[in-house]
Parts: structure tokens; C-alpha cells; sequence
């Protein structure tokens, strides 16, 4: 997985596994909570966003990201066993809530951007025509 953003002593990465998944950020945030090197783990399943910070006295950025890809295969493996063992109806009680939302969302969408976003274009034009 590849960094978001890399500053001394922080990385922060993005990954659709994360998504409402509370039980996979918590098994990454344990995980990599063991490493010697890394201080602080972050995890959030509504944003889908992990922050590590680590030291860098002891570790560089490129082996935290190494670290932090170990760690997501590994909980994705035991995430995806739990799930199976649960079975489908938890799938799709899942997917049917996702498609109200989504359904939601899309109706909220079009009932508010395409009024802004003509005024947005128009302006657009009217200022590269100057």
C-alpha cells in the first residue's frame, strides 16, 4: 500500500479494507502496536485512513510502510475467515444498508450540485474567455 502522505516520524496511508471495518482496524492497530519502532497507531474505519507514527532514530519510513503491509494481509486473511464463518446473512444485511445509503446519497446529489455546479462552469467560462 502506498503512502498518503510521509513526514519525519509519521506516514499515513488509505485503504478501502478499512472502510466500516472496525474489526480489521483493530487487529492492524494491535499489530502493528508490537513493532519495535512504531509509537502510535491509528486506524479509522469511518475514514478508511491509518496514521503510524514511529521513530526515526529507529526505523525508516519505507520499512514502517513495509511493516504496515504485513499487517493489513495478515488481518485481511483472519477478517475475511471471520466472515465466512459468520456467514451470509451478514453480507447482505451489509450491502443492502450500502445501497440505501448510496441511493440516499445520489438522490441528496442531484437535488444539490447540479444547481452550483452550472453556476461554478458558467463562471469558469466567463473568466477564461477574459
Amino acid at each position: 500500500m502506498a503512502p498518503l502522505s510521509i513526514l519525519p516520524g509519521r506516514v499515513r496511508f488509505e485503504s478501502p479494507d478499512f472502510l466500516g471495518r472496525i474489526d480489521m482496524c483493530e487487529r492492524v492497530e494491535s499489530e502493528l502496536g508490537q513493532v519495535d519502532g512504531i509509537l502510535c497507531v491509528s486506524a479509522n474505519h469511518r475514514t478508511g485512513r491509518l496514521l503510524v507514527e514511529f521513530d526515526g532514530a529507529r526505523m525508516s519510513a519505507s520499512s514502517a510502510t513495509s511493516h504496515v503491509d504485513r499487517a493489513l494481509k495478515r488481518a485481511a486473511s483472519n477478517c475475511r475467515s471471520a466472515e465466512q464463518v459468520r456467514g451470509r446473512a451478514v453480507r447482505h444485511r451489509r450491502s443492502s444498508s450500502e445501497a440505501v445509503q448510496r441511493a440516499f446519497v445520489d438522490v441528496i446529489a442531484q437535488a444539490i450540485l447540479p444547481r452550483p455546479m452550472n453556476v461554478l462552469l458558467r463562471a469558469a467560462m466567463s473568466s477564461s474567455k477574459e
